[in-house]
């Protein structure tokens, strides 16, 4: 009986120990493209982190967005802008001139946006 399932325990073990090394190389790839994109696109995303209320565009950045949850686009395209003329090295920086664009968007003015 021990020796039964040693063997299965070897059939078993077998096919893996000869799978091609391409293979196994490019799954080690994949999961590596896969770690490293995954670092890329979630510094994206994430929020401003709490120290930058420390920043002096935080502030106008927050004005903006309220202007935006109040529906006052003219005004948040204005504040936005401001912090990417002022404050170009802030940590609110590099979303501004995004809010900026979806401010005058939804402002209805076409030329605006050019």
């Amino acid at each position: 009986m021990i020796i039964r399932l040693l063997l299965a325990a070897g059939a078993v073990a077998l096919p893996v120990a000869l799978l091609p090394v391409t293979r196994q190389e490019s799954v080690r790839d994949t999961r590596a493209d896969s770690v490293s994109y995954a670092r890329q696109t979630a510094s994206a995303e994430v929020p401003p982190p709490p120290w930058a209320e420390a920043d002096a565009a935080d502030s106008l950045y927050r004005a903006g967005r309220e202007a935006i949850n109040r529906g006052d686009f003219r005004r948040a395209a204005a504040l936005f802008g401001e912090i990417s003329a002022k404050y170009p090295r802030s940590q609110y920086a590099p979303d501004a001139p995004y809010w900026r664009a979806f401010a005058l968007y939804k402002s209805g003015r076409d030329d605006d946006l050019r």
